[in-house]
């Protein structure tokens, strides 16, 4: 159980916060998201205090609006960050493409930094929501910028620019992943890389109960090839709810953190009446995963809150206050 969580409100010209990671630096941090005129944000520092003169503008090259989602703090001030935009009209319902910003943390306006991420596939949206270890992941969709529910989602290999496969959960109609994490070479056999992704997925039919699944990936860089192991949907404490991972991040002790949105059903219409913010432990126990531990994330005094990216104990995320004006936050939970 939390035994504390201490709450940040974000700056005022921040409209989401969307992923946080740590650098080389004790309790440092890049937190990334989108401010409220439509371009990318990007701050660098502890996850108290960041204030808006600290953060950084991302804008992709001749774009209209640019939101920026997974950050990864790579060595000696380079960093990889992925997220989308667009080139003409801006809004939720207007057309996206997704990128990958591959550079120095001072070196934002240098266009040879970023490239276009998207499938071979056309798709009205495409958004990447996180990167580790020379991967990346995203989804696209033609119903859905938001992408929770109804997508495809695909692996990205950052340094030969291309798409590599499609993440489908068995047996499922729809599979969307928003994290990936780097594990590191495969004992014994270094030509394979492993990782671990996190996301969701729904079954046929049965859209409103899209769950939370963990996935191990390998891949061997130098052949292409790839295989999957260790699918497991992580049955989330509670009833009638959608549930999404909006993560992963790895701890000292080898388990892993999901931040997770919870969307609570009217059993009786299937209308969602409740929305809930929440991070979760889980263990990799042989050839499946397990959970370990679960807890509430509410911003006080909120109608919503939505868990968005974790970095270890640390979270960053998006809440609606008593006002119903969306506005973003961080906290720490020990």
């Amino acid at each position: 159980m939390i035994q504390k969580i201490t709450y940040y409100q974000a700056a005022s010209s921040i409209f989401t916060w969307q992923g946080i990671c740590p650098t080389n630096i004790n309790n440092e941090f890049l937190i990334t998201g989108t401010f409220t005129n439509g371009f990318g944000a990007i701050y660098k520092g502890t996850i108290d205090v960041p204030d808006t003169e600290n953060i950084k503008t991302v804008i992709f090259p001749k774009s209209t609006s640019t939101a920026v989602y997974g950050p990864e703090f790579i060595s000696d001030d380079n960093i990889t960050i992925v997220g989308s935009y667009q080139t003409g009209a801006t809004g939720i319902d207007e057309p996206c493409k997704g990128f990958c910003y591959k550079g120095k943390y001072s070196d934002f306006d240098n266009p040879k930094n970023y490239f276009t991420i998207e499938p071979c596939i056309p798709f009205k949206y495409t958004v990447v929501h996180s990167t580790r270890g020379g991967l990346a992941v995203y989804i696209s969709s033609d119903l859905s910028q938001l992408n929770l529910v109804i997508g495809k989602s695909f692996i990205y290999d950052i340094e030969n620019k291309k798409t590599i496969t499609e993440v489908l959960y068995p047996n499922s109609l729809y599979t969307t992943t928003y994290g990936i994490w780097y594990n590191g070479k495969v004992d014994n056999y270094c030509y394979y890389d492993h990782y671990t992704i996190a996301g969701g997925f729904s079954l046929p039919g049965i859209l409103t109960n899209t769950r939370t699944f963990v996935v191990d990936l390998f891949y061997n860089k130098f052949t292409g090839e790839i295989h999957f192991e260790n699918w497991t949907e992580i049955s989330i404490p509670g009833v009638s709810i959608i549930t999404h991972a909006q993560g992963i991040t790895k701890l000292e002790n080898g388990n892993y953190i999901l931040p997770i949105a919870n969307f609570y059903l009217d059993p009786l219409s299937s209308e969602i009446i409740q929305f809930s913010g929440a991070k979760i432990e889980i263990k990799r126990e042989n050839n499946y995963f397990m959970l370990v531990n679960y807890e509430s994330i509410n911003y006080p005094q909120s109608l919503i809150t939505i868990v968005t990216s974790a970095a270890e104990n640390s979270v960053v995320g998006v809440y609606i206050d008593e006002n119903n004006q969306q506005l973003s936050f961080q906290a720490v939970t020990d």
